[in-house]
């Protein structure tokens, strides 16, 4: 067989060659004229068992659409949705450009309903995701005062006091025209200093608590030596008495520990806190650096005070020499930044009626999936709650969760900004997925990891870093289908195809453990992570279809974590922006690979 045949029955299309001589003439040469094919022919692959038009985890929460006619499109990066507590069943959506919509919250609501109550767009300043209008609460006696609160990074000309800041400011509704705030009505509460140090961890949530007073998360602006400095508001949850002192300089309520603003510190950055209506409890989530993701509860009538352990502790794992100790408040719920997900959103006590889950807390991450805690199960060896995931990224980009004032349970994203209201679904989904390695087909004896014929094992040139485990690759195309190569960096895969990684891991006594086999698979609908957890003889794979951790002992006597990725986890990074396929790369692939018979570059073969 001629060289010009090998390439034409390779799996990538001849005029690849020439493409990837054109975008890569640096690179070593893809082939030449005299090179022997390391695969002589293609093989045809004879599929494996994985369906393609099935989740693997459908969600037990589903989503509706609560405004059918107005569809909510409207909105520009919703950041926050509240209702006025007057009976009237209307909904105030914030958008970060500094507009305030009202709506009925009804599923008649069309465009023509929606009003306009607060524009101040001209103040914002939008530099960047985490500035801009950020919170909204919505005064107790709204009925009679009119009164609203925003949370807000104006722009430097607003500020009075400091050169950049962020304000809490108040407005009032006009008498005469409740979807409007009253002209000159704006009384800032506070203004507080933003350092130059960063952008981002603002904070911005504020909320009414059972006592009548305001509370405000401010993040720590990256000022990390002010979090545990009470004189100072970054990095806390202050409480305020809005209906005393005077503009610029809030009512300091009795019980405030430090003798100003600031009720409990420690925090990051507490994108988003609530209280539970029907106990007064406190809940807070506090989005983690590279370590843990958080959620702390705070029973109601807890004395002010309490420190949440950042910069020194983040969750329960000691970050400086002062690290976690007993006299910081530890976290509720915690899960390892990176596994459900990468920036825990803090969201409430469910107390309605449309799901089966009242009186769990329910809260989700920014990569979209959702969870939720029964406030009882807990892990026997930490104490702390057991997380269900009930959604699997499903809201990409999940900027926050609000209530109606039926206490029915609302969310959206900043990539999918339409509202949408909660609702039960049955749980199911994965059926169609074979629960052992063995039986998916890639592996003619798993055992001894011999591939199916048309797996083709592969190497990258730079893998990523995998906790000291080694790996081994493969892939698999359907039928007679190509890669369809688009430029160096772009690959598309056809439907069915898939990707298999293999990890193991040196213990003790230089031994080589097997401890997952990972499948990555092309559906109709988009690509699908699949996790298989060996078991202890090493003869087969079980489907992991939630994130695990295991400790394993190594070589030396130490004990490392080792995380098993969900679903949802896979998809953190092995996004539509990164790829998905990571691996399958020009630069990647461009390396000599040992295919038993003949060693050849990888592009050529």
């Amino acid at each position: 067989m001629s060289d010009r045949s090998c390439l034409a029955r390779s799996a990538l299309s001849l005029p690849l060659t020439l493409l990837l001589l054109f975008l890569c003439p640096t690179l070593a040469p893809v082939a030449s004229a005299q090179q022997t094919c390391g695969l002589t022919q293609r093989v045809p692959f004879a599929g494996h068992a994985l369906p393609l038009d099935e989740a693997l985890v459908a969600p037990t929460l589903g989503v509706e659409n609560p405004y059918p006619t107005w569809n909510s499109y409207d909105l520009f990066q919703p950041t926050f949705v509240a209702f006025p507590p007057d009976g009237t069943d209307r909904l105030f959506a914030l958008e970060r450009r500094g507009l305030i919509l009202a709506f009925p919250n009804r599923p008649d609501v069309t465009t023509d309903d929606v009003s306009v109550l607060l524009d101040i767009e001209s103040q914002m300043q939008l530099g960047f995701a985490e500035e801009g209008m950020l919170g909204l609460a919505v005064h107790p006696d709204f009925a009679t005062n009119g009164h609203l609160f925003v949370h807000f990074t104006p722009i430097a000309s607003v500020c009075t006091h400091y050169a950049r800041c962020a304000r809490i400011v108040r407005y009032t509704i006009d008498p005469a025209d409740p979807n409007t705030v009253l002209p000159g009505s704006a009384y800032v509460v506070l203004e507080i200093e933003r350092p130059g140090v960063a952008e981002h961890h603002n904070g911005g949530m504020l909320a009414f608590g059972p006592d009548g007073y305001l509370y405000a998360s401010i993040g720590d602006q990256d000022a990390l030596a002010e979090v545990q400095d009470t004189t100072s508001l970054r990095g806390k949850l202050l409480r305020i008495d809005v209906d005393g002192g005077s503009e610029f300089s809030p009512g300091i309520p009795p019980g405030n520990p430090f003798g100003n603003e600031v009720f409990h510190y420690g925090f990051r950055n507490p994108w988003r806190f609530s209280f539970d209506r029907a106990t007064g409890d406190l809940w807070i989530g506090d989005v983690g650096s590279h370590r843990r993701e958080e959620v702390s509860h705070v029973p109601a009538g807890t004395p002010g005070g309490l420190n949440f352990g950042w910069p020194d502790c983040e969750g329960t794992e000691s970050l400086t020499p002062t690290g976690c100790h007993a006299g910081q408040h530890g976290p509720e719920l915690e899960y390892a930044t990176g596994s459900l997900g990468n920036a825990v959103i803090g969201g409430y006590v469910f107390r309605g009626s449309a799901l089966a889950l009242q009186g769990q807390y329910i809260f989700g991450d920014a990569n979209g999936s959702v969870f939720s805690w029964d406030r009882s199960t807990r892990d026997p060896s930490t104490g702390l709650g057991v997380i269900e995931t009930r959604v699997t990224g499903s809201f990409n980009g999940l900027g926050s969760f609000a209530e109606d004032e039926a206490g029915e349970l609302l969310t959206w994203s900043y990539s999918f900004p339409a509202i949408r209201r909660f609702t039960a679904t049955t749980p199911g989904g994965g059926s169609g997925f074979p629960s052992l390695l063995s039986a998916t087909g890639f592996f003619d004896d798993t055992e001894s990891l011999t591939p199916a014929p048309g797996l083709i094992e592969f190497d990258v040139v730079t893998p990523l870093w995998s906790d000291e485990a080694t790996k081994k690759r493969w892939m698999a195309l359907p039928d007679a289908e190509k890669i369809r190569v688009i430029d160096a960096q772009d690959w598309r895969f056809p439907i069915g195809t898939a990707f298999v990684k293999h990890f193991e891991i040196q213990t003790v006594g230089l031994v080589q453990r097997r401890l997952e086999t990972r499948i990555f698979l092309h559906q109709n609908d988009g690509w699908v992570g699949l996790t298989y957890r060996w078991n202890e003889e090493e003869t087969d794979a079980q489907l992991l279809t939630t994130a695990f951790q295991e400790d394993v002992e190594r070589f030396g006597g130490f004990m490392q974590t080792w995380q098993y990725p969900s679903p949802a986890d896979c998809m953190t990074c092995h996004t539509d922006a990164a790829g998905p396929a990571l691996g399958p790369r020009v630069a990647q692939l461009n390396r000599d690979f040992d295919y038993a018979s003949i060693t050849d570059n990888q592009l050529h073969a």
